[in-house]
């Protein structure tokens, strides 16, 4: 009987401290629970996933450096292109300075005016008439001479007030300027020393292709 007593009290002893402390034992026995359920179950997936980053990250690596790579190239090619375009557009502009797919008789005579005033001249008169480089065109002319891409602007000039050594500088300036002018032939008045009026026969060219005018070239 008396050892009845002492089971009783030690399993109420048991309840009361199991009633006591139930919330922390039911804590700890879910994060047994957690624990062994990570351990099984989320660490083998964790391990896996990293061994398969482990075995993608140097393809992938790889993969980055050549794109970098292709950007750069790709950066390094666009520079190119707009450097060549620059050049292209500075001598396409520089060519239809010297060789114009037009006349364009008033930039011709105001270039030809300044010319003369820079020697030292003043323009008595000139006279502008426009031809193909066979010849001057006619009503009637074949097709093929009609549309003969190269036309001459032939210029005759009367300039006077310089000395000889001021002409000689004109003529200078003539082959300096930008627009292609070619010296046909000259006559003067008075002598050589001391003339005073000069007349000169020039040609100016222009270049009427459609290949030019498909590069947009001004008219």
């Amino acid at each position: 009987m008396e050892e009845l007593k002492k089971n009783n009290k030690k399993r109420d002893r048991l309840n009361l401290a199991l009633n006591k402390y139930y919330w922390l034992i039911a804590a700890l026995l879910f994060l047994v629970i957690l624990a062994l359920g990570t351990w099984f179950l989320v660490w083998p997936e964790i391990s896996k996933s990293q061994q398969i980053a482990k075995e993608l990250l140097p393809s992938k690596v790889e993969e980055l450096d050549l794109l970098t790579q292709y950007t750069a190239k790709i950066k390094d090619l666009e520079t190119l292109v707009a450097n060549i375009d620059n050049q292209y557009g500075r001598s396409l502009s520089l060519l239809q300075q010297v060789l114009p797919t037009q006349a364009n008789v008033p930039e011709l005579i105001a270039q030809v005016d300044a010319l003369t005033r820079k020697s030292g001249f003043e323009i008595n008169s000139i006279d502008i008439t426009e031809s193909l480089s066979s010849g001057t065109v006619k009503k009637g002319a074949p097709k093929a001479v009609a549309n003969n891409p190269l036309h001459l602007v032939n210029i005759n000039l009367n300039v006077a007030g310089g000395s000889y050594p001021s002409f000689k500088i004109l003529l200078d300036n003539i082959e300096k300027n930008i627009r292609l002018l070619d010296l046909s032939s000259i006559s003067f008045s008075g002598s050589v020393a001391e003339a005073v009026n000069y007349n000169l026969n020039l040609r100016a060219y222009y270049f009427t292709d459609s290949i030019t005018a498909s590069t947009g070239a001004p008219k």
